[in-house]
Formats: structure tokens, sequence, C-alpha cells
């Protein structure tokens, strides 16, 4: 598992000492307020009509600006991560098949 990196100081690691509860949600929506922070707000969709969609937040984050941009950097970077350790794992098995064929 890695080591969570804080965004504002990507040397200095965090230890998290408390997590809050876990949600599945259906999607999120971002406001950009005037004053130029971000309501990053996780929904769970209750009832659909066609093209209406009555949602549930089930949680919400308020970031500045550049809090949102290193947000984006962060994902980013894991799903980057993330990808190169899919790929690594079906060369993997690719190799393992050819040679059970072989």
């Amino acid at each position: 598992m890695n080591k969570p990196k804080n965004t504002n100081n990507p040397q200095s690691q965090v230890q998290i000492i408390g997590r809050p509860p876990v949600f599945a949600v259906d999607g999120n929506t971002l406001f950009i307020t005037d004053q130029g922070y971000g309501d990053l707000t996780f929904i769970q969709i209750v009832n659909r009509e066609g093209d209406n969609i009555q949602a549930q937040g089930v949680a919400s984050i308020r970031l500045s600006y550049d809090q949102l941009r290193a947000l984006s950097e962060t994902i980013t970077h894991t799903l980057k991560q993330q990808e190169e350790k899919m790929s690594k794992l079906a060369q993997k098995g690719e190799k393992k098949e050819t040679e059970l064929k072989g």
C-alpha cells in the first residue's frame, strides 16, 4: 500500500490516525464559488426520470484553487501508477500463458 504524501509538501509523509466513513457514490459535482473555492460533493442517485435526476449528497469538501490543483495532480499520479502496475501484471500473465503453451 502506498504511503500517503502531503500534497502541500510532497517530501513529507502523512500518518493518518483516523478515517471518516466510506460511502459508495454514483457521481460527483464540483461548484466553484465566486471566491475561488471549490465545493466537491459526492452524490448517490435517489431517483431518475428521463433526464431528471434526484441525488443525495453523501459527502462534501471545500478546497481552495491550489488544493484542487494538488488533488488533481495526486489523482493523476495515482492513476498512472495503478495503470503501470496493472500493465505489468497483465504482461506477467501473458508471459505465463505463453510459457504454458510452449
